[in-house]
């Protein structure tokens, strides 16, 4: 209470009442006792916090004058210049920090921003359907095409409703000499420019898409057709059948969209002209045709809730009772909202061309930006405690000649941000000039107009000042509370700060070592999915996208062309993510399963070297004189239908949409990516569906054949366009999700141990400064160097030794957590947590000698000639 009244009195009258106040309390306590003389010291003290006390205090504030303020950070600036070496490794690891964590908003504000920028994105929702065959649900975001219209009319509180149909990979012709497969066409209604912002910067858009075979162009795209030139009113041809007119050009759509089209085609009812692909059955009627992506745009004042409902009675009339409909087959309809679809993995990805990202990697690395941070922060606090240790004396001396306690707070509060400041200023610079780098390893479209915008510099600009505040705080009381007299004392302070500082370097080195063993994880696992045998062959097949729907003579040239093994045509590889799901079952009746439908030939098995277990390869899926299917089937699918042995499953029969007979049954391989663990299969032949010519190469080929494959092509597809992939490609590319965020996790791991050791560096340096007169004694009672080193050693690696223990069980749990997401695990084994902890404690130990054998070495009389 004394403080409190010195606080707010005026100096000519403190020391008065002060007086008082004390002779009021002794009194006090010879009549009441102690404890109700300190109530009744408080409220005397209170009853002078008034205006006629407080109001005759004329305060002066020192702490932010401008001129002290000048001198303060001049000060600041001239020691942190004489302290190069701890200034550089303050930064160094505080910009390192910075610069992850900056990385990381980047990349948190783009995946988090998807669609919003449209102007009622709050109230635009996606329609998808979900649909259940004898109870196996399959969520789509596809729904039918007459949907649009039937919301249109039937249900109220709707502003808009649009379709939207995404092409793949679709052939325009420019010109005769201008042919190529375009990606990303999205054929839309015209009220699209309604409910979506998109600025067209040219042409009339609503009239365009009103009108029938006429285009938006992107402005990339537009330049891509015709350069320079004005694209409006120019004609170019559509999958060589349709006659499409650039009515219009659009802005290039931002990043940050789920339908990055490149053009919009208006919507003819043209079965042809609609037709994608990569339509789903689940009937032979329109209501059971899944082809286009519905959106509506509610009205302010409809509930969400009661649209969602008034959308089954849509379903209920238009699908469940449709007279045609499989009685094992119910369809229903939800929302869901525009800017929530970008973080959706149950619907094939989320959308046609920007795959979902789960909001799990979202949260890891949000988590990995926070820890990185937190280690650089961690590294500072720990630098200035060490630091402070050499600056007592000073401060002793600061308030001798008359510096106040919050003077010496402030100053040092001053160094600490002007630390920060510099550190965010160069992580600034750095995300600047890296920020290309990182869209090539991500594959993303990082800007840096995020950090133009005056809002995010400002933001920035106080949260750095806050942290340098948090950060050199404590260093700073700590200071600042030191009484003069111990100042001189060779062990001022370190009483208190050896338990921190220890404390700190395990939790770094915890950290650590806990990212690298992750780190080490995913190589494992991704090193192990491109490796593992999968129950086909990849090596030297080559895919080639046909160009019409006849290919024999193609297939028969390549078959008589050397360098080549054999030749299949399929729809897809035997190991892909497009294949078609179906349902079988025992028999109509029995309970349905899903299954993986591949379509390919009879030579279908040797390209890709499938083990036929039992029975034979049908030449044909059925004959003309028989109903019969005949199916090759694989042996989880045998399990899953309870048929027995593969030689006893031969000739039985199975349901799928009708009763089909099993021919042969080959050995489990895996269809999908090695996210998902082998599902029951059947391949059967269809040569209306085949896409795709399977060139199985011999294993020393030239670069001549594939070439001479080229060539081929060309002479019996003239209008196509030539497209080739290998399958070992085509497989890597499945991982590529879990490559990319191997190599920035790599990087940030890689970026956490820097800051470890840098900050481990500099303790090792201020300590053994601090030892070093104690190291000079015992060199003259007779210690060798080596004894020298091994007890500033011991020091050092006993926390850091410590860590790398305590880093094992953290790893243990975040290492079982990762691998449960994955069907094909790498088993957890000890040197996946030896090796790393190796390696962190062997950096460690050399990073810790780089001092301490200097300091051993050092002649005790250097030091020892002030003593």
């Amino acid at each position: 209470m004394l403080r409190f009244l010195k606080w707010f009195c005026p100096d000519h009258l403190c020391e008065e009442i002060e007086g008082d106040l004390i002779q009021k309390f002794e009194k006090d306590v010879k009549l009441f006792g102690e404890r109700k003389a300190k109530r009744r010291l408080l409220w005397n003290a209170l009853r002078f916090f008034r205006p006629g006390i407080i109001l005759r205090r004329q305060k002066t504030i020192y702490l932010f004058n401008t001129t002290m303020l000048l001198n303060h950070i001049q000060f600041s600036l001239r020691h942190l210049g004489r302290k190069k070496v701890s200034t550089v490794i303050h930064v160094t690891g505080l910009t390192l920090g910075i610069s992850v964590c900056l990385f990381v908003s980047l990349f948190l504000h783009q995946e988090l921003s998807f669609d919003s920028y449209h102007k009622s994105a709050d109230r635009i929702f996606r329609v998808n359907s979900v649909w259940s065959e004898s109870g196996k649900e399959f969520n789509m975001y596809a729904t039918p095409t007459p949907l649009a219209q039937a919301i249109r009319s039937d249900l109220p509180g709707i502003k808009n409703v649009v379709r939207a149909l995404p092409q793949f990979s679709s052939m325009i012709e420019v010109n005769p000499s201008n042919r190529f497969k375009q990606e990303r066409v999205l054929i839309v209604d015209s009220e699209f420019l309604d409910v979506f912002a998109i600025d067209v910067l040219s042409g009339d858009g609503h009239k365009a898409l009103r009108t029938p075979f006429q285009a938006l162009l992107s402005e990339a795209t537009a330049h891509k057709f015709y350069g320079n030139e004005n694209p409006i009113g120019k004609v170019f041809r559509f999958r060589n059948e349709f006659d499409i007119t650039v009515a219009g050009v659009m802005r290039d759509l931002p990043s940050n969209t789920s339908l990055p089209a490149t053009i919009l085609l208006s919507y003819v009812e043209n079965e042809n002209f609609l037709n994608n692909g990569d339509i789903w059955y689940f009937g032979d009627f329109p209501w059971a045709k899944l082809q286009a992506i519905t959106f509506v745009e509610l009205e302010e004042s409809t509930d969400p809730e009661t649209f969602k409902k008034n959308l089954s009675t849509i379903a209920d009339k238009n699908i469940n009772a449709a007279p045609n409909i499989d009685k094992a087959i119910r369809g229903h309809l939800e929302i869901q909202p525009l800017m929530e679809i970008h973080f959706d993995n149950m619907r094939f990805g989320g959308g046609p061309w920007i795959k979902s990202i789960g909001m799990s990697w979202l949260w890891l690395f949000g988590a990995i930006g926070i820890v990185v941070l937190s280690l650089a922060c961690i590294n500072f606090l720990n630098l200035s405690v060490a630091q402070a240790i050499t600056r007592a004396k000073e401060a002793s001396i600061r308030k001798v000649i008359g510096a106040r306690r919050r003077q010496l707070i402030f100053q040092f509060l001053i160094e600490a941000c002007l630390l920060t400041l510099a550190s965010g200023a160069a992580s600034i610079v750095i995300v600047w000039l890296t920020l290309q780098p990182i869209n090539l390893i991500l594959e993303r479209n990082f800007t840096p107009q995020l950090l133009q915008s005056p809002v995010v510099m400002v933001t920035l600009f106080a949260s750095l000042l806050l942290l340098g505040f948090l950060a050199g705080l404590y260093p700073a009381l700590m200071i600042a509370q030191t009484k003069s007299t111990r100042s001189w004392k060779p062990d001022v302070i370190s009483w208190r700060t050896s338990w921190l500082q220890n404390g700190l370097v395990v939790t770094q080195f915890t950290v650590s070592a806990s990212l690298a063993i992750v780190v080490l994880l995913i190589a494992r696992q991704v090193g192990y999915m491109n490796l593992k045998d999968l129950g086909l062959e990849k090596e030297n097949i080559l895919q080639v996208r046909l160009g019409g729907s006849e290919a024999t003579p193609f297939v028969n040239q390549l078959r008589q062309q050397a360098g080549v093994k054999e030749v299949s045509l399929s729809r897809s590889a035997p190991i892909s993510d497009d294949h078609w799901w179906n349902t079988i079952s025992e028999d109509e009746k029995s309970e349905r399963q899903s299954v993986c439908a591949i379509y390919g030939d009879e030579h279908f098995y040797s390209v890709y070297g499938l083990t036929l277990l039992s029975g034979y390869i049908p030449a044909k899926s059925s004959d003309a004189d028989s109903s019969i299917t005949r199916v090759v089937v694989n042996e989880k699918l045998l399990k899953a239908l309870n048929l027995g042995t593969p030689h006893e499953a031969v000739g039985k029969h199975f349901w799928w949409g009708n009763s089909v007979e099993i021919a042969g049954v080959v050995a489990d391989f895996n269809s999908e990516p090695l996210h998902y663990a082998i599902s029951p299969a059947l391949i059967v032949q269809d040569a209306s569906v085949y896409t795709l010519a399977n060139i199985k190469l011999e294993p020393l080929h030239s670069s001549n054949v594939i070439n001479d494959i080229e060539d081929a092509w060309k002479k019996n597809f003239p209008e196509g366009i030539y497209e080739s992939k290998f399958l070992n490609e085509q497989i890597d590319s499945f991982y590529r999700v879990e490559s990319k965020f191997y190599s920035l996790l790599s990087l940030f791991a890689f970026l956490a141990i820097v800051i470890s050791c840098l900050g481990l560096l500099g303790i090792v340096s201020f300590v053994t400064l601090r030892r070093v007169k104690e190291v000079s004694i015992r060199k003259v009672l007779g210690a060798t160097a080596s004894n020298i080193l091994t007890l500033l050693l011991q020091q050092f690696l006993r926390p850091v030794t410590l860590a790398c223990l305590a880093a094992v069980p953290v790893s243990w749990y975040a290492v079982d957590t990762i691998l449960s997401h994955y069907a094909y695990p790498v088993k957890i084994t000890w040197d996946l947590f030896i090796i790393p902890v190796t390696a962190l404690i062997g950096i460690s130990l050399i990073v810790i000698s780089f001092q301490t054998v200097k300091t051993s070495l050092t002649n005790p009389a250097d030091n020892l000639r002030g003593e």
